[in-house]
C-alpha cells in the first residue's frame, strides 16, 4: 500500500467515526474575572452572564459589593462601609447586605435602596431575589433575638414569623413563582428544618439523610429544594447536602477522601454546584447532575494550572462561576462555560490520553457504544485508529 492511499485510508477511518454521538459529562473552558490580584470573589449570576458579589480588599477588613459581565467590566456597588452583593434577577436588580450596620439593600443601575428592618429589628440581610422584585432574607434584633425570615416586595419588609411558627427562621432564596426556602427552628436556634412556604402553605423538610437538622438554599421554578444539614460522623458534626423533589430527599454524595459537601447554586435542568472540603489543602468544586457527583476539576483541560476550589452558582445555560486557587496566588473567581468534549474521550475525562487507551482493550470486540466510535456495531482497530489520532 502506498503512502497515500495509506492516508487516504485513515481519513476514511476518522471520517466513519465522526458520527458517534454518545452521552459524555459536561467539559468547560476556563475565563478569569479581572485578575486574580484583585480578589474577586462572585456568588451568584443570572441568565445574561450578569454576576454578583464582592472584592475582598485584603489586608483591609472589608469587602465592597460588586456587580460583573464580560460586557460591563467591574462595577463596584458604593455602600457606607463593607458589604456583599448576594442576589441577582435577570433585569440587573441586585440584593445585597451592608455590614457596618447589617442592612439589606437593593441597587439597580447606579442606584442603592437601604431595604430597612422589620418592626422591633436592628439589623436585616438580603439573601435573593426573583423577576418580581421580591427579595427575602432575615431581620431581627441582633441583641435581644429574635431574627426572622423576611419577603419585600413594594417598598414594604414583612416578618414571616407568623407564617412560620418558629422562635427564628431564615429565608434563603425564592422562585420565579414567589415559593420561599429557608430554615425554620423547631425547639431551639440550632434545631434547623428546610421549609419551604408558598402563600400560606408550608412544608417542613426532615433532616439531610442519615443526619440531625436541614435548610433549605435553594429553590428553582418548579419548586425542588437544594439545601444542607448536618450529619454525626465520628463524634463530628459535617455538612451534607441534598436535592428535594417534592417526594424524596436526596443526600448529593460526595468526593472521593472529603467530608464535608455544601451546595452552593443550582439551575431549572437539576444541575447543582458547590464544595467539598475535607484533608486537602484547598476544597473541591463540584457538579451534580442526574444523580453523579463529579471533581469540576477533572472536567478542565489538562493543562488547567488553577484549582478550582468553590463552585458558586449555575445559570441555565450551564455556565458556572467558580473560586479558584493556585500556589502563590490569591483566592479569585473564574466562569466556567460549557464546551464540547474531546473526540475519543472514553473515560469522561475530557482529555483524550492514555486512560483512554488503556480502556478501550476492556471494550475490545464487544458492543460497548461508548468506545465503538463509528457507531458499526463493535469495537475495533477502527476505533483505535480514531482514538490514536485525537490523542491530546
Amino acid at each position: 500500500m502506498t503512502v497515500l492511499s495509506c492516508r487516504q485510508t485513515l481519513a476514511g477511518l476518522i471520517a466513519a467515526v465522526s458520527l458517534h454521538t454518545a452521552a459524555h459529562a459536561q467539559c468547560y473552558e476556563i475565563g478569569t474575572v479581572e485578575q486574580p490580584e484583585d480578589r474577586i470573589q462572585l456568588l451568584a449570576m443570572n441568565e445574561n452572564g450578569l454576576t454578583v458579589g464582592f472584592r475582598d480588599n485584603w489586608p483591609n477588613p472589608t469587602d465592597t459589593p460588586v456587580v460583573w459581565s464580560l460586557d460591563l467590566g467591574l462595577v463596584p456597588i458604593e455602600v457606607a462601609d463593607s458589604g456583599k452583593a448576594q442576589g441577582v434577577n435577570d433585569l440587573g436588580y441586585v440584593a445585597g447586605v451592608t455590614v457596618y450596620p447589617a442592612r439589606a439593600f437593593l441597587y439597580y443601575d447606579g442606584d442603592t435602596v437601604d431595604l430597612g428592618v422589620v418592626p422591633g429589628g436592628n439589623v436585616s440581610n438580603a439573601r435573593a431575589i426573583n423577576n418580581a422584585q421580591q427579595i427575602v432574607g432575615s431581620s431581627g434584633d441582633s441583641v435581644l433575638g429574635p431574627i426572622h425570615a423576611f419577603l419585600w416586595q413594594d417598598g414594604v419588609m414583612t416578618s414571616l414569623a407568623a407564617q412560620l411558627d418558629t422562635c427564628c427562621s431564615t429565608a434563603n432564596d425564592i422562585n420565579g413563582q414567589g415559593v420561599i426556602t429557608g430554615y425554620r427552628s423547631i425547639q431551639f436556634p440550632n434545631d434547623k428544618r428546610a421549609f419551604i412556604l408558598d402563600g400560606t402553605s408550608l412544608t417542613t423538610l426532615e433532616p439531610v439523610p442519615g443526619g440531625v437538622n436541614s435548610e433549605g438554599t435553594l429553590i428553582d421554578d418548579a419548586g425542588n429544594v437544594v439545601g444542607w444539614g448536618q450529619r454525626i460522623e465520628s463524634g463530628e458534626a459535617r455538612f451534607r447536602s441534598f436535592r428535594w423533589d417534592g417526594e424524596q430527599m436526596v443526600d448529593l454524595g460526595i468526593l472521593p477522601e472529603m467530608t464535608v459537601t455544601v451546595a452552593y447554586g443550582m439551575n431549572n435542568h437539576a444541575v447543582v454546584v458547590g464544595a467539598c472540603l475535607g484533608p486537602s489543602p484547598y476544597p473541591r468544586a463540584f457538579v451534580w447532575e442526574r444523580g453523579v457527583i463529579r471533581d469540576l476539576n477533572d472536567l478542565m483541560p489538562a493543562d488547567t494550572p488553577i484549582t478550582l476550589t468553590r463552585a458558586r452558582d449555575v445559570n441555565d445555560q450551564g455556565i458556572i462561576i467558580s473560586w479558584a486557587r493556585a500556589p502563590g496566588v490569591p483566592s479569585h473567581s473564574v466562569v466556567l462555560t460549557p464546551v464540547a468534549p474531546p473526540p475519543a474521550d472514553l473515560t469522561e475525562d475530557c482529555r483524550t490520553g492514555f486512560a483512554d487507551l488503556l480502556a478501550l482493550p476492556a471494550a475490545w470486540g464487544t458492543t460497548d457504544s461508548a468506545a465503538d466510535y463509528n457507531d458499526d456495531g463493535v469495537v475495533d482497530a477502527v476505533d483505535l485508529v480514531f482514538l490514536l489520532s485525537h490523542w491530546g
